[in-house]
């Protein structure tokens, strides 16, 4: 038995979350519907994490480098325009009031989504909060705008806790 406890222990001390790629692939290939071609999950520095939908694997690439730039360019953007969280959309308007835009530095964007029309599609691009991942969406014209958004919004939204998990768990290993 002290062999079990042992290697239960060492288990625990050794439990990280990881990434599963087929479930991600699985995940984003949900979105590849109504108009939707394919969908990718990206790290801030445009690294490709998972894709899924028709693209290949130098088309995730290339367009994850573009949708990266992009997000990075709008939001440089938005913080030199001042565009953070203004007082009244912050949890807590008395922060604001002391100096502290309710706890937000002046480096958080209130950007949350882009949705942009091209001549030859659309495009979702939005960060998923508390992390360093980006979600994107590329559509062809027959995809209507607000069905590109939704479902940008609601991977996000399913994304946010596990992918929060990974910059947040020690590796005591």
């Amino acid at each position: 038995t002290m062999i079990l406890v042992f290697r239960r222990l060492e288990i625990e001390k050794c439990k990280m979350t990881m990434l599963c790629p087929t479930a991600l692939k699985s995940l984003l290939n949900q979105a590849n519907t109504g108009g939707v071609d394919s969908t990718l999950l990206i790290s801030r520095d445009g690294s490709v994490m998972a894709h899924s939908g028709n693209t290949t694997e130098r088309h995730a690439l290339v367009t994850a480098a573009v949708a990266s730039n992009v997000w990075g360019a709008y939001e440089k953007a938005g913080r030199s325009a001042n565009l953070t969280m203004s007082p009244a959309k912050t949890a807590n308007r008395r922060n604001y009031e002391n100096g502290n835009a309710g706890g937000a530095s002046e480096n958080t964007s209130a950007l949350k989504h882009i949705i942009m029309d091209c001549e030859e599609g659309r495009a979702g691009v939005a960060l998923v909060p508390g992390t360093e991942y980006i979600v994107s969406i590329f559509a062809n014209t027959t995809c209507e705008i607000g069905l590109l958004k939704k479902k940008l919004t609601t991977l996000v939204e399913y994304l946010e806790e596990p992918l929060g998990q990974l910059g947040q768990e020690p590796m005591n290993y």
